[in-house]
């Protein structure tokens, strides 16, 4: 009758002509028959550590050189293995024993000298990568833990390293890609998740980020920073509907009081700050507090200076209080530098640049001394009347009282001949100068004369004008 041990060593022989197959999965199912049956015999659990490492499975193989070794502490190539299962688990302190007890079993084993060196070597790598992200030199830190990734690729802890590196640049795409890869790998490790959180959160997917700090925390609930992060992005994510709401039923005030709460939940994430500075700003815009809002616009920009809406929000201030020539500068900005294909932004500055020149135009109604709904013999008594008032020849005491009065005579000539016309009447009251009233003028008579009327402009219609 066969007995167990030689039932337990014909699974291992079955396992071992796997492993020479390359059939590695399944040797790790025949030597864990062998285990179940003789759970004493060192030898088995090395060949399975054996099929574990070549597998890329490399905790399972130094938990089962661990278990070899605890059952026959001479097994040098099974400590050699540890030694380079530990290497690639980043794991330095284990890998730095494990080479030594090697020694302790061979002390003049060239491989666990150079092991020992290569370990030495790795582990001033890793302090180096850890010291410059501790030190918050993200983009340092990323390239030399992207480094040590691609040489330890199935390290867990490198690989959250790198993803705490490209948070620290901004890459949540490679951190939302690296977290995962680990949670693939092991589904319960919260490190993983939490990485992932704080990239979602990043990127304003704020029902995602809580289900994976809530994750985090339950599979470690005194993980660092985790139960504050979750706080926090909870608080957000309820204000951030809180103030939609408000701004659609036109709740301005109360939007701002919810906006100025939410400035304060992180004042360290950059990008939302900058969001929601510029959105308190577009709601101080709508109760007409346009310094206020030009104060939180400017804000907005300077936290983020490539925000468009900051821009279009700064700029309807300025224009609402005057500031013109400003108001025009931070659309012009918006055109030609972050936005150059938004139509609406071109209509805008065109209308302002109409605007500006229509606030410098010379006041007419003001130099006849008449009001802007005057009629045509009003504006026709006024003009004689000043033109009486201030002919050069009236003002002849000095070289300075007639420069002064022909320039002013020149101004009320210039009055009338625009007041006294309707159609150059009806362009100026639309906001044109004189530059642009010629213009329109001179574009009648030549649309006119090639239909056929060839004396004047006439009064053919209502003009037209694209601000």
């Amino acid at each position: 009758m066969t007995s167990i041990l030689e039932q337990a060593n014909s699974f291992k022989d079955l396992g071992n002509r796997k492993f020479a197959e390359n059939s590695f999965r399944e040797a790790v199912a025949m030597y864990s028959k062998a285990i179940n049956l003789a759970p004493d015999v060192a030898t088995f659990y090395g060949n399975r550590s054996a099929a574990w490492f070549h597998l890329g499975e490399f905790a399972e193989c130094a938990n089962d050189c661990a278990a070899a070794l605890a059952r026959d502490p001479k097994l040098l190539k099974v400590q050699q293995r540890a030694t380079k299962a530990y290497v690639q688990l980043a794991d330095v302190v284990n890998a730095k024993a494990s080479a030594h007890a090697a020694l302790g079993i061979e002390p003049d084993d060239a491989d666990s000298k150079q092991q020992l060196l290569l370990i030495e070597a790795l582990a001033a790598q890793i302090s180096d990568a850890d010291t410059a992200l501790n030190a918050g030199q993200f983009e340092r830190a990323r390239a030399l833990f992207t480094q040590l990734e691609r040489q330890l690729s199935a390290s867990h802890t490198i690989a959250i390293k790198l993803a705490r590196a490209e948070l620290g640049v901004d890459n949540y795409s490679a951190a939302l890609r690296l977290g995962l890869q680990v949670i693939k790998a092991d589904p319960h490790n919260p490190d993983a998740y939490y990485v992932r959180a704080v990239a979602l959160y990043r990127t304003e997917n704020y029902d995602q980020a809580i289900k994976h700090f809530q994750e985090a925390l339950r599979l470690d609930p005194d993980l660092p920073g985790a139960r504050q992060a979750l706080s926090t992005a909870k608080k957000l994510a309820t204000a951030l509907n809180d103030i939609q709401q408000q701004m659609f039923v036109r709740n301005f005030e109360q939007a701002i009081a919810v906006l100025s709460e939410a400035i304060e939940l992180d004042p360290d994430n950059v990008p939302l700050l900058a969001k929601l500075v510029s959105q308190r700003a577009e709601a101080y815009l709508r109760l007409q507090q346009f310094d206020k809002a030009i104060d939180d616009s400017t804000r907005a920009l300077r936290l983020f200076p490539e925000q468009a809406s900051a821009f279009v929000m700064r700029s309807k201030a300025l224009e609402a209080v005057g500031r013109l020539q400003e108001a025009y500068d931070d659309i012009k900005h918006v055109v030609e530098r972050i936005e150059p294909s938004n139509e609406q932004h071109h209509e805008r500055l065109q209308k302002l640049e109409f605007e500006i020149k229509k606030a410098k135009r010379k006041n007419y109604y003001s130099i006849l001394g008449v009001m802007s709904v005057a009629s045509a013999l009003e504006i026709k008594d006024a003009y004689k009347q000043r033109a009486l008032e201030w002919h050069p020849d009236k003002h002849s005491a000095s070289e300075e009282a007639r420069a002064k009065a022909e320039a002013t005579f020149k101004d009320i000539q210039e009055a009338n001949d625009v007041l006294s016309d309707p159609f150059k009447r009806e362009l100026y009251d639309k906001g044109f100068d004189l530059e642009g009233i010629e213009q329109r003028v001179e574009y009648q008579k030549r649309r006119e004369s090639a239909h056929g009327h060839g004396h004047g402009h006439g009064h053919s219609g209502s003009c037209t004008h694209d601000h």
